[in-house]
Protein backbone atom coordinates (compact mmCIF):
# COMPACT_ATOMS: atom_id res chain seq x y z
CA UNK A 1 0.00 0.00 0.00
CA UNK A 2 2.82 2.39 0.89
CA UNK A 3 5.03 1.66 -2.13
CA UNK A 4 4.90 3.70 -5.37
CA UNK A 5 3.87 2.12 -8.67
CA UNK A 6 6.69 0.07 -10.16
CA UNK A 7 6.89 -1.89 -13.42
CA UNK A 8 10.50 -3.16 -13.44
CA UNK A 9 12.27 -6.34 -12.37
CA UNK A 10 12.28 -6.12 -8.57
CA UNK A 11 14.97 -8.81 -8.21
CA UNK A 12 17.31 -6.65 -10.29
CA UNK A 13 16.28 -3.32 -8.81
CA UNK A 14 16.13 -4.13 -5.08
CA UNK A 15 19.92 -4.24 -4.41
CA UNK A 16 20.25 -0.86 -6.10
CA UNK A 17 17.46 0.69 -4.03
CA UNK A 18 19.46 -0.27 -0.94
CA UNK A 19 22.67 1.11 -2.46
CA UNK A 20 20.99 4.37 -3.52
CA UNK A 21 19.56 4.90 -0.04
CA UNK A 22 23.04 4.49 1.44
CA UNK A 23 24.53 6.94 -1.07
CA UNK A 24 21.97 9.52 0.00
CA UNK A 25 22.71 8.93 3.68
CA UNK A 26 26.45 8.89 3.03
CA UNK A 27 26.55 12.36 1.51
CA UNK A 28 25.01 14.16 4.47
CA UNK A 29 26.95 12.13 7.05
CA UNK A 30 30.26 12.86 5.34
CA UNK A 31 29.70 16.44 4.17
CA UNK A 32 26.68 17.83 6.04
CA UNK A 33 26.32 20.74 3.62
CA UNK A 34 22.84 21.60 2.22
CA UNK A 35 22.24 20.89 -1.46
CA UNK A 36 20.06 22.70 -3.98
CA UNK A 37 20.15 20.08 -6.75
CA UNK A 38 20.91 16.39 -7.19
CA UNK A 39 21.57 14.68 -10.51
CA UNK A 40 21.48 10.89 -10.65
CA UNK A 41 22.76 9.03 -13.71
CA UNK A 42 22.13 5.33 -14.32
CA UNK A 43 24.67 3.58 -16.54
CA UNK A 44 24.66 0.26 -18.36
CA UNK A 45 21.94 -2.28 -17.77
CA UNK A 46 20.30 -0.11 -15.11
CA UNK A 47 19.44 2.40 -17.83
CA UNK A 48 17.04 -0.16 -19.31
CA UNK A 49 15.17 -0.60 -16.03
CA UNK A 50 12.39 1.35 -14.35
CA UNK A 51 14.65 3.33 -12.00
CA UNK A 52 12.01 5.49 -10.32
CA UNK A 53 12.12 3.42 -7.13
CA UNK A 54 15.92 3.69 -7.00
CA UNK A 55 15.77 7.47 -7.27
CA UNK A 56 13.08 7.57 -4.59
CA UNK A 57 15.33 5.47 -2.34
CA UNK A 58 18.17 7.91 -2.93
CA UNK A 59 15.94 10.79 -1.85
CA UNK A 60 14.76 8.84 1.18
CA UNK A 61 18.38 8.23 2.20
CA UNK A 62 19.15 11.92 1.80
CA UNK A 63 16.33 12.84 4.15
CA UNK A 64 17.48 10.24 6.68
CA UNK A 65 21.00 11.66 6.46
CA UNK A 66 19.54 15.10 7.20
CA UNK A 67 18.02 13.70 10.40
CA UNK A 68 14.49 12.80 9.24
CA UNK A 69 14.21 9.27 10.61
CA UNK A 70 10.43 9.04 10.06
CA UNK A 71 10.48 9.52 6.30
CA UNK A 72 8.73 6.88 4.17
CA UNK A 73 8.42 6.14 0.46
CA UNK A 74 5.00 7.80 0.59
CA UNK A 75 6.12 11.22 1.78
CA UNK A 76 9.69 11.32 0.42
CA UNK A 77 8.99 13.36 -2.72
CA UNK A 78 6.92 15.90 -0.80
CA UNK A 79 9.61 16.25 1.86
CA UNK A 80 12.33 16.76 -0.78
CA UNK A 81 10.27 19.48 -2.45
CA UNK A 82 9.73 21.21 0.90
CA UNK A 83 13.52 21.21 1.33
CA UNK A 84 13.82 23.00 -2.03
CA UNK A 85 16.00 20.27 -3.56
CA UNK A 86 15.68 19.65 -7.31
CA UNK A 87 16.24 16.01 -8.33
CA UNK A 88 17.09 15.15 -11.95
CA UNK A 89 17.29 11.60 -13.31
CA UNK A 90 19.26 10.64 -16.44
CA UNK A 91 20.18 7.36 -18.14
CA UNK A 92 22.78 6.06 -20.56
CA UNK A 93 23.50 2.54 -21.76
CA UNK A 94 27.16 3.48 -22.27
CA UNK A 95 29.40 1.40 -20.02
CA UNK A 96 32.56 3.02 -18.67
CA UNK A 97 33.99 0.43 -16.25
CA UNK A 98 31.09 -1.35 -14.56
CA UNK A 99 28.10 -3.07 -16.18
CA UNK A 100 25.72 -1.19 -13.88
CA UNK A 101 26.53 2.04 -12.11
CA UNK A 102 24.79 4.78 -10.12
CA UNK A 103 26.43 8.21 -10.35
CA UNK A 104 25.09 10.91 -8.04
CA UNK A 105 26.14 14.56 -8.23
CA UNK A 106 25.29 16.87 -5.33
CA UNK A 107 25.23 20.59 -6.09
CA UNK A 108 25.72 22.40 -2.80
CA UNK A 109 24.37 25.72 -1.60
CA UNK A 110 27.96 27.03 -1.55
CA UNK A 111 28.32 26.27 -5.30
CA UNK A 112 30.35 23.07 -5.14
CA UNK A 113 29.75 19.85 -7.06
CA UNK A 114 30.40 16.60 -5.21
CA UNK A 115 29.96 13.13 -6.70
CA UNK A 116 29.43 9.61 -5.40
CA UNK A 117 29.43 6.44 -7.51
CA UNK A 118 28.38 2.95 -6.55
CA UNK A 119 27.57 -0.45 -7.97
CA UNK A 120 26.43 -3.89 -6.83
CA UNK A 121 28.52 -7.02 -7.28
CA UNK A 122 26.79 -10.40 -7.27
CA UNK A 123 23.37 -10.40 -5.63
CA UNK A 124 23.79 -7.81 -2.89
CA UNK A 125 27.40 -6.66 -2.41
CA UNK A 126 27.13 -2.86 -2.38
CA UNK A 127 30.39 -1.21 -3.43
CA UNK A 128 31.43 2.44 -3.34
CA UNK A 129 33.65 3.08 -6.36
CA UNK A 130 34.10 6.87 -6.18
CA UNK A 131 33.90 9.26 -3.24
CA UNK A 132 34.10 12.99 -3.93
CA UNK A 133 36.70 12.40 -6.65
CA UNK A 134 38.67 9.69 -4.85
CA UNK A 135 38.70 6.33 -6.63
CA UNK A 136 37.53 3.54 -4.33
CA UNK A 137 36.60 -0.12 -4.33
CA UNK A 138 35.03 -0.43 -0.91
CA UNK A 139 32.22 -2.72 0.22
CA UNK A 140 29.79 -0.72 2.34
CA UNK A 141 29.33 -1.87 5.93
CA UNK A 142 27.10 -0.90 8.86
CA UNK A 143 29.69 1.42 10.44
CA UNK A 144 32.55 3.08 8.58
CA UNK A 145 35.21 5.60 9.53
CA UNK A 146 35.83 7.94 6.60
CA UNK A 147 39.14 9.75 6.89
CA UNK A 148 40.93 12.26 4.73
CA UNK A 149 44.63 11.99 5.47
CA UNK A 150 48.05 12.93 4.18
CA UNK A 151 49.25 10.28 1.74
CA UNK A 152 52.37 9.39 3.70
CA UNK A 153 53.58 6.18 5.37
CA UNK A 154 52.42 5.36 8.87
CA UNK A 155 49.09 7.17 9.15
CA UNK A 156 46.88 4.12 8.67
CA UNK A 157 49.06 2.07 11.01
CA UNK A 158 48.60 4.61 13.81
CA UNK A 159 44.83 4.59 13.31
CA UNK A 160 44.72 0.78 13.38
CA UNK A 161 46.77 0.78 16.59
CA UNK A 162 44.33 3.17 18.31
CA UNK A 163 41.37 1.03 17.29
CA UNK A 164 43.11 -2.15 18.43
CA UNK A 165 44.04 -0.64 21.79
CA UNK A 166 40.35 0.13 22.30
CA UNK A 167 39.19 -3.38 21.31
CA UNK A 168 37.58 -2.21 18.07
CA UNK A 169 37.93 -4.79 15.32
CA UNK A 170 38.59 -3.69 11.73
CA UNK A 171 36.42 -5.64 9.28
CA UNK A 172 37.94 -4.11 6.15
CA UNK A 173 40.00 -1.14 5.04
CA UNK A 174 40.58 0.73 1.79
CA UNK A 175 42.19 3.97 0.71
CA UNK A 176 42.11 5.81 -2.59
CA UNK A 177 43.59 8.80 -4.39
CA UNK A 178 42.19 11.30 -6.87
CA UNK A 179 43.34 10.42 -10.41
CA UNK A 180 43.86 14.12 -11.08
CA UNK A 181 46.09 14.57 -8.02
CA UNK A 182 49.53 13.89 -9.47
CA UNK A 183 51.26 15.03 -6.31
CA UNK A 184 49.57 12.31 -4.25
CA UNK A 185 49.43 14.57 -1.21
CA UNK A 186 45.98 13.49 0.05
CA UNK A 187 44.20 10.16 0.36
CA UNK A 188 40.71 9.10 1.40
CA UNK A 189 40.61 6.13 3.74
CA UNK A 190 37.62 3.98 4.67
CA UNK A 191 37.72 1.68 7.69
CA UNK A 192 34.80 -0.65 8.44
CA UNK A 193 34.57 -1.37 12.17
CA UNK A 194 32.56 -3.93 14.12
CA UNK A 195 32.15 -2.24 17.53
CA UNK A 196 30.73 1.13 18.59
CA UNK A 197 33.19 4.02 18.69
CA UNK A 198 33.17 6.82 21.26
CA UNK A 199 33.79 10.52 20.80
CA UNK A 200 36.96 10.15 22.88
CA UNK A 201 38.38 7.58 20.46
CA UNK A 202 37.42 9.76 17.50
CA UNK A 203 39.23 12.69 19.10
CA UNK A 204 42.31 10.52 19.59
CA UNK A 205 42.27 9.50 15.92
CA UNK A 206 41.68 13.10 14.82
CA UNK A 207 44.79 14.15 16.75
CA UNK A 208 47.05 11.76 14.79
CA UNK A 209 49.58 13.67 12.70
CA UNK A 210 48.43 13.39 9.08
CA UNK A 211 44.71 12.98 9.75
CA UNK A 212 42.88 15.99 8.33
CA UNK A 213 39.26 14.99 8.72
CA UNK A 214 37.17 12.14 10.11
CA UNK A 215 33.49 11.21 9.79
CA UNK A 216 31.45 8.27 11.05
CA UNK A 217 29.11 6.73 8.46
CA UNK A 218 26.32 4.55 9.84
CA UNK A 219 23.78 2.59 7.79
CA UNK A 220 22.13 0.22 10.28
Amino acid sequence: INMPAFSGDMATIKPYTSLAEKLGMLYFQAENVPVKKVEVLYRGGLAQQDTGLITLSLMKGMLQGMGNQHVSYVNTEEEIKECGIEVVENKTTEIMKYNDLIEVKFFTDDNRELELKGTVFGKDTEVLVSFFGYEMNFELADTILALQNDDVPGVIGKIATILGNNNINIASMHWGRKPSDETGKKAQSFVAIEQPITDEILEEIASVDGVNRISVLEFN
